[in-house]
């Protein structure tokens, strides 16, 4: 008897705490909800972001140029792999959780801004170094491997990793407004390089083809970087 008595008590207990616990997860959820739904409309702009030029070279020029112009673009594919990815995966969360030790100490965040700075252009003239090297001494391997008809993609290769070079150090630019739970500063950054590239290439593209596509990419970029 008395441990029935006792099983009605704990379960009379745990029904008047269901809707406090379903009270506090849905304040979580609400939290949560609108801490990342500034980042659905910036991963809508940055898919017009970097989509907008195969379309519009498509529209003003033709596939052949998409074609070479994606090959291009395939190199830097590669470089997020070998590149942004890892430093996603590592040195983000890193820094975001020095970023959250020294949170009770301004002075010690601004020295770790400035660190986190200076390491962000110290690592873009690096791989910009290796980029360069990289890119001379392999041109008969490139010529080698690649067919004659798309021999021209090299001509832009060069521009579009130094683009994400500078894509780069949004990754270090931005660790700030991520741990100061501002993903809006980040959205409007993305929606102004979406916007400029979208337009910079309708002004290039017609007067310099491929050259305006992969200029407008290298200064989008860039400008993000600034931005941020």
């Amino acid at each position: 008897a008395e441990d029935g008595i006792r099983d009605d008590l704990v379960t009379g207990v745990q029904t008047c705490a269901l809707p406090i616990s379903i009270m506090q997860q849905w304040r979580k959820t609400k939290y949560y909800f609108k801490l990342g739904l500034a980042f659905v409309p910036n991963i809508i702009f940055y898919w017009i972001l970097t989509s907008s030029d195969r379309w519009i070279l498509a529209r003003l020029m033709g596939l052949e140029e998409v074609g070479i112009y994606s090959l291009a673009d395939s190199f830097c594919q590669l470089f997020h792999l070998l590149v942004l990815y890892p430093l996603s995966a590592s040195y983000i969360p890193d820094m975001l959780e020095k970023f959250s030790k020294l949170k009770e100490s301004p002075t010690k965040l601004q020295v770790l801004e400035r660190q986190n700075l200076k390491l962000m252009w110290l690592f873009m003239l690096l791989v910009s170094a290796v980029i360069v090297i990289g890119f001379i001494v392999s041109k008969k391997i490139f010529f080698w491997i690649i067919p004659t008809k798309y021999h021209e993609a090299r001509n832009f290769i060069l521009i579009l990793l130094m683009g994400q070079v500078f894509y780069m150090g949004t990754y270090f630019s931005t660790i700030k407004f991520i741990f100061q739970k501002k993903p809006q500063i980040i959205l409007y950054t993305t929606i102004a390089a979406a916007l400029f590239n979208f337009f910079l290439n309708l002004i290039l593209i017609p007067h310099f083809g491929l050259y305006g596509c992969t200029w407008t990419t290298l200064d989008r970029k860039s400008t993000r970087l600034n931005s941020s």
